[in-house]
């Protein structure tokens, strides 16, 4: 193999570095690789003068490696010696100094390598000789185990993953839809103060306002409180009447029917009182209780429009009519339950004991008879249903209409 002299040099020949400068040679006898730190020379101590090619006349300097390592090691030595020499005595310590400096050293490493913890890959393994503790089939079985618990934890991790996602955007829709729903407070406000620039702001005046408020709210007590007295008058009406509506309500059909008269006209009069007396006591008992809840109805109805009174009034704008209409409205029923209400209550109950007397005069009437000793019998509904439509041979029978498609042109006139 041939050698370029210049570019490669013959392995073991002496290498010919280009001439180093001074301050080169310098910098390299005051550094060192060792990562010792160079001492300067101490005062009075010069250390021998070496021997420096001259450089400035462009001589070629051949080094030998060898000679230069020795140079380097004498040197360092030379350097230990004067820093030893310049060291200042060291200081005796006590065995409880030591022992304590000891012990902090080992506190010391103890968290260094605690937080450090050195990681032990076994890149050899098992030595050859050592018996394996499974076959490469029991092995096989295992990494084949290994891979379905992974895939089955990551099957049930990604469906969990998909269950906690559509909660969390079910709840996401839900949480929109409240959202528009709501009034959006930054758009009130923007609203409010552009419709305060195009038409001025609102000026209430509060003193007008409270005193019509004040009004309607003294007119929506005044009715209540009739109302409820009304309520109160019928409460006491029943409450006087109640053992003998009670008594009379628990009578039965066939208890009302029994000792009237079976035939003839006053059959049918005793029948007709007989069947209207529970109906009379249904419609009071009703009456009663629909003019109870009409009654709170209407006082609730009244407080939602005293709450939403649009005051200062101004008649002639169109909330303020709305308002007035259905304030009306509730004052006018709730007035008539106060008007007429107890009135209605004594002409049913005066009604309802007319009729009672009536048929307790019939039984008075025939007592004793053998028209009322039968038993009452009425006539089956399907009976009567079934007369009815049967057809009644003697009613007239309906023109019927003749058209041409029921004239044949064609036939003989009749002689």
């Amino acid at each position: 193999m041939n050698y370029d002299p210049e570019t490669h040099p013959e392995p073991g020949a002496e290498t010919a570095l280009p001439a180093p400068s001074a301050d080169s040679i310098r910098d390299t006898e005051m550094s060192s690789g060792t990562g010792l730190e160079t001492v300067d020379e101490a005062p009075g101590q010069a250390e021998p003068e070496e021997v420096v090619p001259d450089l400035e006349a462009g001589q070629e300097v051949v080094i030998d490696l060898e000679e230069r390592r020795r140079y380097e090691r004498e040197r360092k030595q030379r350097q230990r010696a004067r820093a030893r020499q310049q060291d200042p005595p060291r200081e005796e310590l006590s065995h409880a100094e030591i022992a304590r400096r000891e012990a902090e050293k080992s506190e010391l490493l103890a968290r260094v390598q605690s937080r450090n913890r050195p990681v032990d890959f076994d890149l050899d393994g098992p030595p050859p000789s050592a018996k394996p503790e499974h076959t490469p089939a029991e092995i096989q079985a295992l990494i084949d185990a290994e891979r379905a618990r992974y895939h089955a934890s990551q099957e049930s991790a990604e469906t969990s993953y998909k269950k906690r996602l559509d909660d969390l955007m079910a709840r996401q829709r839900q949480a929109e839809l409240v959202a528009a729903r709501q009034v959006d407070v930054s758009v009130q406000e923007r609203l409010r103060a552009a419709t305060n620039a195009a038409v001025g702001p609102v000026e209430v005046d509060t003193r007008a306002a409270d005193r019509e408020r004040a009004e309607v709210q003294a007119k929506v007590d005044k009715t209540v409180k009739d109302a409820r007295t009304a309520v109160a008058d019928i409460e006491e009406i029943m409450d006087a009447h109640g053992d003998e509506l009670d008594r009379l309500a628990k009578v039965t059909d066939a208890e009302w029917l029994r000792g009237l008269p079976t035939e003839g006209y006053d059959a049918s009069r005793a029948y007709s009182y007989a069947n209207r007396i529970p109906f009379l006591l249904d419609d009071l008992r009703n009456f009663v209780k629909d003019v109870r809840r009409g009654v709170e109805t209407m006082v609730q109805d009244l407080g939602r429009l005293v709450a939403s009174v649009p005051v200062p009034f101004k008649k002639d704008t169109s909330p303020y009519m709305l308002w007035v209409r259905e304030f009306n409205g509730a004052m006018r029923d709730l007035g008539r339950i106060n008007g007429g209400t107890v009135a209605t209550v004594n002409s049913k109950i005066s009604n309802l004991t007319g009729y009672v007397q009536m048929l307790t005069d019939l039984r008075a009437m025939y007592k004793g008879s053998p028209q009322a000793a039968a038993e009452f019998r009425t006539e089956s509904p399907t009976k009567v249903i079934r007369d009815m439509e049967r057809p009644n041979p003697n009613a007239p029978k309906p023109d019927r209409y003749v058209g041409l498609a029921d004239v044949d042109l064609w036939a003989e006139p009749k002689r």
